[in-house]
């Protein structure tokens, strides 16, 4: 019972919304930053001819090998969220512990209930790190590449879910991947510098697969340098250049 629980997860419906794959002893730094991946796995993004499951995963693939790289791999956790017709959390782990498979079997897409939980999740998260005295902040990465359709949990809800963390030292990014997420971001009212937008329809689809995946090499340095203890970094019109 437990196991469907987590891999079947509703809006409220597990009473510990961070699990968490590691004992507080494991971390070498009293420092941390909780970052969680909310990914939408709906069927769209696995299309004939035009799949981007292979990018997602090279992407988390540099993610991971991009912070290991860093002098602050002991100052995060990393935790995954995928949502499409249900919602699978996966704990918060070690950086060398994250799991970077992906595949889009969903058939729909629960971005209202995904967003309440994962704010749920990282606010659970971060308390449980500060209450064992560690300094803890948090981030959240939303990526979607369609509007809901299946959730239990309102609009509303959802927005307020994300003005909530205001002032919390949580930060939140939202990727638009695609036309039909585009301003779905600012209707939820993530701040417009924190909303990225790769690819575009005049781009081939091998031209927004290297936008997406430049999404991510933002956001994985935007997370190195909020555990430094900076601010969460600005998007800009330059960002999405690729060599």
């Amino acid at each position: 019972m437990e196991e469907m629980m987590n891999n079947n997860m509703q809006v409220g419906f597990d009473e510990d919304t961070a699990p968490m794959n590691f004992d507080f002893d494991d971390l070498d730094s009293d420092q941390q930053l909780l970052a969680r991946f909310v990914i939408d796995d709906s069927g769209s993004m696995d299309q004939p001819g035009e799949s981007y499951v292979d990018d997602v995963r090279d992407a988390l693939e540099d993610l991971t090998q991009m912070i290991q790289g860093s002098k602050q791999e002991d100052e995060m956790t990393l935790g995954k969220t995928l949502f499409g017709d249900r919602i699978k959390e996966e704990p918060y782990c070690l950086v060398s512990d994250f799991d970077t498979s992906y595949s889009a079997p969903g058939w729909s897409t629960k971005l209202y209930d995904a967003v309440v939980q994962s704010v749920e999740n990282v606010k659970a998260a971060v308390k449980k790190l500060t209450d064992q005295q560690f300094t803890a902040r948090g981030l959240l990465v939303i990526l979607s590449d369609g509007r809901d359709n299946d959730s239990s949990a309102t609009k509303k809800q959802a927005t307020d879910a994300i003005m909530s963390l205001k002032d919390t030292g949580i930060d939140v990014y939202f990727i638009e991947f695609g036309l039909a997420a585009k301003g779905i971001a600012l209707s939820l009212g993530v701040s417009p510098d924190r909303i990225l937008t790769p690819g575009n329809k005049a781009m081939s689809a091998e031209e927004r697969r290297k936008e997406l995946r430049a999404a991510f090499r933002f956001v994985s340095k935007s997370a190195i340098s909020i555990s430094q203890g900076g601010v969460a970094p600005s998007v800009d019109n330059g960002m999405f250049s690729v060599d």
